[in-house]
């Protein structure tokens, strides 16, 4: 399948913003900029169940088994680097090395974890690749026992459940931030929309998903100024889907290092920007370090330095040394 140019463009730009929904700024257009940064997770899972559409149920299945194993990838490099920040942090503390794993170690923790996918104990933003685990393999399910349409009808709802409970219980994200409320309907979303023909738009309403993403924006800054903190707005939903809408409707051409940056650096950012966060923040309270800059911009520019190092090594020395050994 042929690579969307606009879509990396946006998922880098997602990648960025989720940063100041784990480390937000403290002024007034802070609120607004982390309000804006929830269309991110719905653009995610869209995008996972657009290209998870593969036209039978077979090559459907296959398709998710082979994201299963990346996902579990991600996990495994995502639970180490959490655990190596985890432990620094308790040392900068004063605290046993393995307090974070003494303070997982709980019957609720593993309760939310297991039905909420609820990952705090080793970071923020966890959550979502074992969420985006949990819909691979449901998904499949819905493939073998063909119920992927029979159950298109609960989508609305979860959606509006999500959006209910999020803004009435904005400090327990977790009630949401999971499979159930999150993670299929927004998946299910994407794979229905690959099966509409909106591509072939009449070129009078062309100017109709443009207009979306506007209006998604503005929904989203009422929302934000008097309903306040949420995990989805329902700016979020018209946002995250109207510029999937965009990017199938539109011909827009992308720098390419723009592109490059989506394609090759975004997932770095995102899995790694929670726990090196919070290594700096631990180091800036231990020694009492001042910066100007908050510290979410420092987050920022440390993950994108870090995230084009890595980028660059695994396009050449990795793939030239040790991919072709382990293959």
């Amino acid at each position: 399948m042929k690579r969307n140019d606009f879509f990396d463009l946006i998922r880098g730009i997602a990648c960025i913003l989720v940063i100041f929904c784990h480390f937000k700024i403290e002024c007034w257009y802070g609120k607004y900029l982390t309000a804006l940064a929830r269309f991110a997770v719905p653009f995610f899972l869209l995008l996972s169940g657009y290209f998870a559409n593969r036209g039978t149920v077979l090559e459907n299945i296959s398709y998710s088994k082979k994201r299963i194993k990346a996902t579990l990838c991600l996990i495994f490099f995502g639970v180490v680097s959490s655990a190596i920040s985890n432990t620094f942090c308790n040392l900068l503390e004063n605290k046993h090395f393995y307090q974070w794993l003494l303070d997982a170690l709980s019957f609720k923790t593993f309760i939310l974890f297991l039905f909420f996918n609820r990952a705090r104990f080793l970071s923020s933003v966890m959550y979502y690749l074992f969420m985006l685990l949990y819909v691979f393999c449901i998904f499949i399910a819905l493939n073998k026992y063909k119920l992927l349409y029979k159950i298109r009808y609960i989508v609305p709802v979860l959606l509006l459940c999500n959006i209910v409970i999020s803004s009435r219980f904005s400090e327990h994200f977790w009630m949401v931030a999971n499979f159930l409320f999150t993670g299929i309907p927004f998946f299910l979303i994407g794979y229905y929309i690959r099966e509409q023909r909106i591509k072939e738009i009449h070129c009078g309403w062309k100017c109709v998903p443009a207009c979306a993403v506007i209006v998604g924006i503005i929904f989203t800054i009422v929302e934000r100024t008097f309903w306040g903190d949420s995990f989805l707005y329902f700016g979020s939903v018209i946002l995250s889907i109207s510029l999937i809408v965009c990017g199938l409707v539109y011909n827009i051409k992308i720098p390419k290092f723009l592109v490059l940056f989506g394609t090759k650096c975004s997932v770095f950012i995102f899995l790694f920007h929670c726990p090196m966060g919070y290594l700096l923040e631990a180091i800036f309270k231990k020694y009492g370090l001042y910066c100007m800059l908050p510290l979410s911009i420092i987050v920022l520019l440390v993950s994108l330095s870090f995230s084009v190092i890595f980028a660059v090594f695994k396009e050449t020395i990795f793939k030239k040394y040790v991919y072709k050994k382990l293959t």
